[in-house]
């Protein structure tokens, strides 16, 4: 169930990457905004279940 929601967010993650490409953002700029995103989101869906338990 954890792996489900992290692809989730991977997904949603890279349409926001592509977006972004599309609006002609430069490709570097727009992929560091894509880890670092990526990064925090995977953060806090990590967070969630523990403070579940």
């Amino acid at each position: 169930m954890q792996a489900k929601s992290q692809r989730k967010i991977i997904h949603e993650t890279s349409q926001r990457f592509n977006s972004l490409v599309q609006a002609g953002a430069k490709n570097d700029i727009a992929y560091n905004f894509y880890l670092a995103s990526l990064r925090l989101d995977l953060k806090a869906a990590n967070r969630q279940p523990n403070q579940k338990v």
